[in-house]
Parts: C-alpha cells; sequence; structure tokens
C-alpha cells in the first residue's frame, strides 16, 4: 500500500465525535481533509510511556537502544500532549484496530516468553539454571 493509499484509509477511517451511548445512533464520522505539513516525518516506536496530570494525557515515543535485562536506555523521539477526551477516543479506535487485526491474524501475545519457538524457550531455560556467567581468572 502507497503512503498516499495508507493517509487515505485512515482518513475515512477516523471517527471526529466520541462513540455514541449505549443503545443510541452511531453518528457517522466525519471525513477530515489532511493538509501537507512540510516538516511532518515518520516515526516508529517499540516503546512509549504514559503521563497525567487533571488536565491532560502525556504520551511519550520512542526506542529501546540497548542495556541489559535490568536497565533498557530509550531514546525518546516524540512526545504529544492531548485531552482525556482525546485520550478516550484514541483508546476506542486503538482497540477496535487491534480487534480487527485479530480477528484477522490471530490473538497478539504480549508475553513475549509465550511468543518463542520452543527452541529459543529450552536455550533460555537452560541459560537460567546455569546462573551468572563468571568472569574468567
Amino acid at each position: 500500500m502507497s503512503d498516499e493509499e495508507r493517509k487515505q484509509d485512515q482518513a475515512t477511517t477516523v471517527q471526529a465525535e466520541p462513540p455514541a451511548p449505549q443503545g443510541a445512533a452511531q453518528p457517522e464520522g466525519v471525513r477530515l481533509e489532511r493538509v501537507a505539513e512540510p516538516n511532518l516525518t515518520d516515526r516508529y516506536a517499540n516503546f512509549f510511556t504514559v503521563m497525567g496530570t487533571n488536565e491532560e494525557i502525556a504520551l511519550e515515543f520512542g526506542n529501546l537502544i540497548g542495556g541489559d535485562r535490568r536497565r533498557q536506555r530509550v531514546q525518546v523521539n516524540a512526545r504529544i500532549y492531548v485531552s482525556y477526551y482525546t485520550a478516550k477516543r484514541m483508546l476506542a479506535a486503538l482497540h477496535r484496530t487491534v480487534q480487527q487485526y485479530e480477528q484477522r491474524f490471530g490473538s497478539v501475545e504480549l508475553n513475549i516468553e509465550n511468543r518463542l519457538l520452543p527452541s529459543a524457550r529450552a536455550a533460555i531455560a537452560q541459560a537460567q539454571a546455569q546462573g551468572p556467567a563468571r568472569p574468567a581468572q
């Protein structure tokens, strides 16, 4: 899918109004017209944090760039502030998107150990049974 097709697809699925209460008629989504932003860059993130005040939520996105099991280093490359109303609409949109993905491709497993192949699980268990590596003397 080209960038233009992806943007058009996203534009048609955005719902600008919050969901109607249960049992009420669902409002039609509003089609958004995207205005070109010359400084817009695409970013990938495999890490995020959520912080909140009584007025807004701050979302930080970034990438894990190294470290070990006890301490990871993260490069934060975007921080976005949203109202709780926007956050709730975002939550609903993300929930629908993940549900559609899981219906098509199967469950998204969050526990990495459950995603490992049996051979990788066995190697990890063996390494843990041996204990920490000792420095050569």
